[in-house]
């Protein structure tokens, strides 16, 4: 299994398929995850997927944790994104299209 597999696994779960994720979070270098998705600009896409791991599998999560400080920093990011997003859907939503 190549370097970048484990994040395209995570990926594919991210968007909503069903796999087993287990080897993939033992195996998971988490900050590398970070570099990764933010490089691709998915770092609130994988941080949703993350939360639904933490509800999945939990005791995958207590064998190989994300850092406190990354998790912090990876939250702060997702909600940065979130509010832009409202921020945009707002101005969409109030425009008119011709």
């Amino acid at each position: 299994m190549n370097s970048t597999s484990p994040y395209f696994a995570l990926l594919r779960y991210c968007l909503g398929k069903k796999e087993n994720m287990s080897r993939v979070i033992t195996g998971m270098d988490w900050q590398e995850l970070y570099s990764f998705a933010s490089k691709q600009a998915l770092l609130g896409l994988c941080f949703d997927g993350i939360e639904r791991l933490g509800k999945e599998y939990p005791e995958e999560l207590k064998q190989n944790p994300i850092g406190r400080e990354l998790l912090m920093t990876w939250m702060g990011k997702a909600q940065q994104i979130r509010r832009q997003n409202m921020k945009v859907n707002a101005v969409a939503g109030s425009s008119s299209l011709c």
